[in-house]
């Protein structure tokens, strides 16, 4: 190679050096957060936020599928049952938004109180917004069953009865038909909430295995006969027989 070709090379790598180093990213003394928007791709997959996460077993409201077809529980952070109430009123959260959750409660709807009596049946006082058409039409029902699974999250609670605007009213069933008497979850069986894994993958189809309760079949004790008396079948007694051959010899 001629000494201009090698001059040539070396300045061209040279250059390219440059180039790159000035693309780098510097070195930081330590680990810092890089900012959303400067991320060359997500670093979390389906990032979930503890209000929103259906926990089994912490308090959660229940809201409506993308597709209407069931319940789904949202977690919330709530001290006692009015305090769970109110969470659902208040909406879907901006989460739950976004995995395409919503509430068929009224807007502006608020609690006055719950009220549990002796044999589980709870009354549930809400007062509507000024404004509001209230429990109305036949998404209605969807409303309710919110409400009734969300307070029915607690044992104690065997039916429910609403009291709006301080008149009591018949709520409506899965069927969209009016009940005079407390609903319970039964009622509303079409929208029941789906148990799944993929909960918090929206999108995502979900599936309901009922399955049987094990049961195990007792082995019945062998069929015997009533008890035989007598002696043993046996045949008439056997004479021994000499043993084969003549008579015994003598020696001479």
């Amino acid at each position: 190679m001629s000494a201009r070709a090698r001059w040539l090379v070396g300045a061209l790598s040279g250059a390219a050096l440059v180039v790159l180093c000035g693309c780098g990213i510097s070195n930081d003394k330590g680990p810092r957060d890089i900012a959303a928007r400067d991320q060359p791709f997500p670093l979390v997959s389906n990032p979930q936020s503890p209000d929103t996460t259906a926990a089994s077993g912490g308090p959660k409201v229940y809201l409506v599928s993308t597709d209407d077809s069931h319940l789904i529980g949202s977690a919330r952070d709530a001290a006692n049952r009015d305090d769970l109430v109110r969470a659902l009123l208040q909406g879907p959260t901006q989460q739950d938004q976004q995995r395409g959750l919503r509430s068929f409660v009224p807007i502006g709807t608020t609690l006055v109180r719950t009220e549990l009596d002796a044999a589980g049946v709870l009354t549930i006082r809400l007062k509507l917004a000024a404004d509001s058409l209230g429990f109305r039409g036949a998404d209605a029902a969807k409303g309710f069953a919110q409400l009734v699974f969300t307070v029915t999250d607690n044992p104690g609670v065997l039916g429910v009865r609403f009291v709006v605007d301080d008149q009591p009213i018949q709520p409506l069933n899965g069927d969209g038909t009016r009940v005079d008497t407390p609903v319970t979850r039964a009622d509303y069986a079409k929208l029941a909430p789906i148990s799944f894994p993929d909960v918090h993958t929206p999108g995502a189809v979900a599936s309901t295995t009922t399955e049987a309760p094990t049961t195990f079949a007792t082995t019945p004790p062998p069929t015997t006969g009533p008890p035989t008396t007598g002696p043993p079948a046996t045949g008439p007694p056997t004479t021994p027989r000499p043993p084969a051959g003549g008579p015994p010899t003598t020696r001479r």
